[in-house]
């Protein structure tokens, strides 16, 4: 849906996305987590929700930064994409 420009309904769905997440319990540092709050990320850029993008681009950058090598390189994208956040 970010990429169709609907950020309105991908917004709503990476919301619903974590909500599930979280009445499953799962860890918080999980990469299903951290590729949802990227999405949430980039829907809330693109209604220009800036200061809540940059900090759910943050904790997603995070969680990344412990999942592994793969994930360290993850973290340095989505910080890029933060820079790009007015």
């Amino acid at each position: 849906m970010n990429l169709a420009g609907r950020f309105a309904e991908a917004e709503v769905s990476a919301r619903e996305q974590l909500a599930v997440i979280d009445a499953h319990h799962s860890p918080e540092v999980d990469g299903r987590r951290a590729q949802i709050l990227a999405e949430l990320g980039t829907a809330l850029q693109g209604e220009k929700k800036h200061r809540e993008a940059a900090d759910t681009f943050e904790r997603c950058a995070r969680i990344y930064e412990q999942l592994g090598p793969a994930g360290v390189k993850r973290a340095e994208q989505i910080r890029k994409m933060m820079r790009t956040t007015p």
